[in-house]
């Protein structure tokens, strides 16, 4: 049954109740409609001596349940007593060990799962041309050699050639997807396919589109293959995941190489034909045995990655590129700057040219574009006078890049520009900046920035910088320096704000000021905006907030006092001030938990507050540095009783369990403070009792605390009316 909530409300337990018997019944009911359409088990002998076990379904055809038999070459009948066999069971031949060979009758529609499972001597199996899909647990643990496929099966998966000792497979005649790389485990010595099939042929080695126009995949392993002439496109993953395939030769017919085409193959050398239009996404990905790419004339684009982590030693980018992704040559033994420099542009080519330190532009209609920083190894670059855009991503990922100089001139950075660079700690902003994208500086290790007048875009956690957008060390970004009378952005207690029309958002949190305001006009808190900050200590929000962005008032900070201001008074209060006492139990937590109320819902807040307060106390580890002393939950939980404003049943049953759990161990720490205010508010609060102020009494006299001890004594006399004293105390 479903877990319920242990503060869920009789209605709210009932409905989960209604809700799962109406599931069971369902259950129940579908198991019965099954069962009614099954007739009782019979057993039927073939003319080979096999036993067959099977039900009649709907009294129409058989579903063989079992089969107990002594032949090597088992072929599943096509009736049993006169009904047409359509479906094999779940396990129905599963665990024979005497069949070498089944052939399955054409006429089965439905296959069960396992269905021919540790069959421990089957080496061949044809499936029943009517069945639509393939499921690889059906042979599992066979040592099937051979296998025919379905006619009607369309998709060829991974699945299909997972067992490795697979190495016959016929492809039926429906046959027209190949799921890309599903043969990238084949030990396969011969395939073939169906003469019938309209889409698929193949040479014995690949597969091709019926036309020959697309090689589809390479179906067994080989160490060298040509591509048939009139191929126009290398299929995504053809080639990939073929360790010892070495080389590949194609036709001058080829214009597109697929992503992932050749990705962890074993070839040595990427020769691009004349007619080579676009090589696909990480194309030669992972090829570690790669050395050496010729890429022709009249290609027009290299796909991101497309030669990353290979042995790679040179590339030349002709004239004719148009389009070349980013970390193309990534983790490959190119060098891309100084004298021994091995990756070149032709200077023809009208689009890219290289700086000469490793770092390559793009021509655009508004001027040049930063479009990547080749070299690893850069630790400080000045970009190129002119230049107008920092491209998406040019620097995302460097490791080693600390300062990076902008030129006059420029506008935008654009999205995750310097994304997670954690050595990036300096850049200079000219006065031309007018945006910096989304998540431009996030993970960084930026200490400060400038705001020009220009700039007046900031994207969504462009400013969160490592240790804030995870918990770790201090976020690194400490100064912001806004230009006065800057329209958009402005400084208030730490906080960088955003003016909008209509409202104010507070986009990231840069100082160690311990007291934190938020501006009346705030209503967004931006997502990681006050950065896992440590300092804070008091925290003032707002009545108008309205959208808390995820983790926007996550901090790391012992926040000791929120205020939450609201537009209408609940129960005559305007503003709810949160104590916190001086730990690290589920603070963090508290105020990870606002930013999934998408807003300041009192009731929720409350709810939440009163949940830390009850928790923040381990009486079962009472060293713990994360722990709240008794005496400061006493004083928060008394607090909270006396008021009980937005104070649920549930947190007050939660409440008087952990003083009538601890209230001896409570009472010495409000003893050793000296405080019998609070002491007679717990006997207010019916927490101390005629029955327990005994105990009470016994557990304060071990502080040999004569003042407070006689206190209890008083108030034992004249609160409950009991005039014997114990003089041994």
């Amino acid at each position: 049954m479903a877990q319920i909530d242990s503060n869920a409300t009789l209605e709210e337990i009932a409905q989960v109740e209604l809700k799962y018997a109406s599931w069971r019944r369902f259950v129940e009911e579908q198991r019965a409609a099954e069962l009614a359409r099954l007739s009782d088990v019979r057993e039927a002998v073939d003319g080979q001596g096999s036993t067959w076990t099977y039900v009649v379904v709907d009294g129409v055809f058989a579903r063989i349940l079992a089969c107990s038999t002594r032949v090597e070459r088992l072929a599943v009948p096509e009736q049993l007593d006169g009904f047409p066999v359509k479906e094999l069971g779940p396990e129905a031949l599963a665990g024979l060990d005497s069949p070498r060979e089944i052939t399955c009758s054409g006429q089965i529609e439905s296959i069960g799962a396992y269905a021919f499972r540790e069959c421990e001597n089957l080496r061949k199996l044809a499936l029943p041309a009517r069945t639509h899909d393939f499921q690889g647990g059906w042979i599992a643990k066979c040592p099937l050699e051979e296998l025919v496929l379905p006619d009607e099966l369309e998709a060829l998966s991974h699945e299909v050639v997972s067992n490795p000792a697979l190495r016959t497979l016929a492809i039926g005649s429906r046959a027209c997807r190949v799921e890309p790389g599903a043969f990238d485990k084949s030990q396969l010595e011969h395939v073939s396919v169906d003469d019938r099939n309209p889409h698929l042929v193949t040479d014995g080695t690949c597969l091709y589109s019926a036309d020959g126009s697309v090689l589809v995949a390479l179906a067994r392993p080989v160490r060298r293959y040509e591509v048939k002439p009139g191929c126009r496109r290398i299929e995504r993953k053809a080639f990939a995941g073929f360790p010892k395939l070495e080389s590949v030769t194609m036709p001058d017919s080829v214009e597109t190489i697929g992503e992932l085409a050749f990705a962890r193959s074993g070839v040595t050398r990427a020769d691009c034909p004349a007619g080579l239009v676009g090589i696909g996404e990480k194309a030669f990905l992972g090829c570690k045995a790669l050395e050496e790419a010729c890429l022709n004339e009249g290609l027009r684009s290299i796909g991101e990655s497309a030669f990353a982590n290979t042995a790679l030693r040179a590339l030349h980018v002709p004239s004719s590129v148009d389009d070349l992704g980013r970390a193309a040559c990534a983790k490959s033994d190119v060098v891309f700057s100084g004298e021994g420099a091995t990756f070149s542009i032709d200077q023809a080519n009208p689009v890219y040219s290289l700086d000469g330190e490793g770092c390559l532009y793009r021509n655009e209609p508004d001027g040049p574009h930063l479009v990547e920083m080749l070299d690893p190894d850069i630790t400080s670059y000045g970009v190129r006078s002119g230049t107008v855009a920092i491209a998406a991503r040019a620097f995302a990922y460097h490791g080693r890049i600390r300062e990076v100089a902008l030129p006059e001139g420029l506008k935008r950075i654009g999205e995750s520009a310097f994304r997670v660079c954690r050595s990036f700690r300096r850049i200079s902003v000219p006065d031309s900046l007018e945006s910096i994208g989304a998540e431009a500086f996030i993970d960084t290790a930026l200490e400060q920035i400038r705001i020009p007048l220009a700039l007046t875009e900031i994207g969504n956690a462009a400013l969160v910088t490592d240790g804030a957008h995870h918990e770790g060390p201090p976020p690194t970004l400490r100064s912001i320096d806004v230009a006065p009378g800057h329209s958009r952005f402005f400084m208030h207690t730490g906080l960088l704000c955003r003016r909008m029309p209509g409202r104010v958002s507070v986009v990231v949190f840069t100082s160690s000021t311990e007291t934190v305001e938020f501006p009346e006009d705030v209503v967004e808190v931006e997502d990681y905006a006050l950065n896992n900050a440590f300092g804070i200590r008091d925290l003032h929000l707002n009545a108008r907030l309205r959208t808390i962005g995820a983790c926007g008032l996550s901090v790391m900070s012992q926040i000791r006092r929120v205020r939450i201001d609201v537009e209408e008074p609940i129960e005559g209060i305007s503003s709810f001030v949160l104590l916190f006492p001086a730990s690290t139990r589920s603070v963090h937590g508290f105020l990870l938990a606002l930013g999934g109320f998408g807003g300041l819902h009192m009731p929720d807040i409350m709810e939440q507050y009163d949940s830390f307060i009850a928790a923040s106390r381990d009486y079962h580890a009472p060293g713990s540095s994360d722990n709240a002393t008794a005496y400061e939950q006493v004083k928060l939980i008394v607090a909270r009783l006396e008021s009980s404003v937005l104070l649920s049943e549930a947190s007050k049953r939660r409440y008087h369990t952990v003083l009538d759990n601890n209230l001896e161990e409570i009472c010495v720490d409000i003893a050793r403070h000296d405080d019998r205010v609070t002491m007679g508010q717990l006997a207010d609060l019916g927490v101390l009792t005629a029955e327990n102020l005994e105990r009470v009494v016994e557990a304060v006299g071990t502080l040999q605390d004569a003042a407070m001890t006689g206190y209890l004594l008083e108030m034992k006399r004249v609160r409950f009316s009991q005039r014997t004293f114990d003089f041994d105390l």
